[in-house]
């Protein structure tokens, strides 16, 4: 038996380490709240067609734009973010009031004053410039 770090005790048979029994449970504590994103937040709680091989690409689909979104999470935001449901990241950064401007031919994204954290904005500008393609 050990403590978790918010001092719960926590019983296992692993022949480990006290502190990797935490961190093998850890990730499957918040297996949960991911599957309950993955059916609200995306969608996966609706089974489009009858055809199986149909429903089964939708998913296949979903599952990427789900790791898509968490890398985005893990290599754009700050740690504040991290752990962040889609539909917060949304409605904090991603939904922003803005208008697109053009002056000649050059376009300028222009963000609602009061807002938005203009330094958040940039931030994360910054840091998907900074992130190398896969391919």
């Amino acid at each position: 038996m050990t403590h978790t770090k918010n001092g719960r005790p926590l019983i296992s048979n692993l022949d480990i380490h006290p502190e990797f029994v935490w961190y093998f449970y850890s990730d499957r504590a918040n297996l949960e709240n991911r599957i309950k994103e993955l059916k609200y937040d995306f969608s996966l709680n609706q089974i489009p067609t009858r055809a199986f091989l149909a429903n089964a690409v939708q998913m296949e689909l979903l599952l990427m734009e789900y790791d898509l979104f968490r890398c985005f999470q893990l290599l754009c935001l700050l740690p504040k973010y991290q752990n962040k449901t889609l539909d917060t990241i949304r409605d904090k950064i991603l939904m922003l009031p803005a208008k697109l401007v053009s002056h000649g031919h050059r376009h300028t994204l222009k963000l609602s004053v009061g807002r938005v954290d203009i330094d958040l904005f940039n931030l994360i500008s910054e840091n998907i410039t900074k992130v190398k393609p896969l391919i």
